[in-house]
């Protein structure tokens, strides 16, 4: 199988990029006495991921089912080739990132070819995923953490490759595609259960409202809906959403687990209040995608975290454009693969404003959404270069920009 040089390349910038950094916070935490870890004070999980990873490996863990997920296992894999090291963890955390890099350009350039587009402007489209991808900020920061998240980012992306691979107008592409989708949100299940929900929950909304042909329809919706009832959650994760619908339950740990710290927001979300609870649900969804906003900065900390929302600021003004006829399509049955990004999005964006109204962790655990973003930013600069073409040489746009997949008659 060739490589396709542009992913190779960014991949490659962004993994010296993040070795570098890690480099940098390794020693910088070694001499303030933080022994390699986080060198923050809130900062726990990758001492407790690197220790319970070593102890897998000595047999002196022996309470498995104490663990909160799977992620001590993976690094215990490396810990059997490497031996326990907090460096090998470090590099294999930055290898996935890296990786996902690469994912995440070849998802916008087939975005771009499912679309019609040409060699030209499969370029534009890689390279402005590829640059947004590389150096965005909270993926570099936690790459270089002993933490679940960045392969949570790369099980996402390689998930949203496998929903784009239905539309191949191969056979076997489709098949591929389907079962990259299946295993890649199997694997998540064991990092983060609501992750691989969202994904599912997606995934059945943008099929059923897609033009795909009605078999691979049926086919698609049917293993994304029974893949949660053999991981013990249900058909379409309803059983693992079931607490979730707790409303008592949701405020309680929302407020002990998340409302807590100097990055709080202090959103409540009572079940006795139907409207403050709609609204608190919205005000939280905004700050998970925008957050911070700038009234809700409190500390040159959370100021400097703007820098990880400014592109998708940017972005959300073209976005805005796009939005009215994402909705069109979804009501004509007509959806196209590139809105499936952005049904990801929402999806996953309201499950963590459910019971997130932290910036600190909005910022990680929105990883995997940002990224889709980052992936769908390149499909319309590429589209917008092509109807730019367009207008210059006076076509219209839909005969120049073949974007909207209900345009086409698509797989069937």
């Amino acid at each position: 199988m060739k490589l396709y040089k542009p992913a190779v390349a960014w991949a490659s910038a962004a993994l010296v990029l993040r070795l570098l950094v890690a480099l940098i916070l390794h020693i910088y935490s070694l001499q303030i006495g933080y022994e390699g870890f986080v060198p923050l004070q809130s900062g726990a999980d990758d001492r407790y991921y690197f220790e319970t990873g070593r102890d897998i490996v000595s047999g002196s863990y022996v309470d498995l089912t104490s663990l909160p997920n799977a992620y001590p296992f993976f690094l215990a894999a490396v810990f059997v080739v490497t031996g326990p090291s907090l460096l090998a963890a470090k590099v294999f955390n930055v290898t996935v990132s890296a990786a996902t890099v690469y994912l995440g350009v070849i998802a916008a350039r087939h975005l771009v070819r499912l679309s019609g587009g040409m060699h030209s402007q499969q370029r534009v489209a890689a390279n402005v995923a590829g640059f947004l991808l590389c150096l965005y900020p909270a993926s570099v920061f936690y790459s270089t953490q002993v933490v679940k998240d960045v392969l949570v980012q790369s099980l996402t992306m390689v998930g949203l490759l496998g929903v784009l691979g239905i539309f191949s107008l191969s056979w076997l592409g489709r098949v591929t595609g389907v079962l990259s989708m299946l295993g890649a949100t199997a694997v998540l299940f064991s990092l983060r259960g609501y992750g691989s929900i969202a994904i599912i929950l997606a995934s059945v909304t943008f099929l059923v409202a897609s033009r795909i042909g009605l078999g691979w329809k049926i086919i698609g919706v049917s293993a994304a809906a029974a893949l949660p009832y053999f991981m013990g959650f249900g058909l379409l994760g309803i059983s693992g959403l079931s607490r979730w619908l707790d409303l008592d339950w949701l405020a309680a740990w929302r407020e002990e687990v998340y409302s807590i710290g100097g990055s709080s927001l202090g959103i409540q979300l009572r079940g006795s209040d139907q409207i403050g609870l709609l609204v608190g649900w919205l005000y939280s969804f905004i700050s998970v995608l925008f957050g911070p906003l700038p009234w809700q900065i409190t500390s040159p900390i959370v100021a400097l975290s703007m820098i990880d929302a400014l592109p998708v600021w940017i972005l959300s003004v073209v976005l805005a454009r796009y939005i009215p006829d994402v909705i069109k399509r979804f009501v004509r049955i007509s959806l196209g693969p590139s809105d499936f990004v952005l049904i990801f999005a929402i999806v996953l964006g309201l499950g963590i404003a459910l019971f997130s109204d932290n910036i600190g962790a909005n910022i990680r655990l929105r990883l995997p959404i940002y990224s889709g973003l980052y992936v769908y930013a390149g499909y319309i600069a590429a589209m917008g270069v092509q109807a730019g073409s367009a207008r210059f040489l006076g076509v219209g746009r839909s005969d120049a920009c073949n974007e909207r997949w209900g345009a086409r008659a698509g797989p069937r």
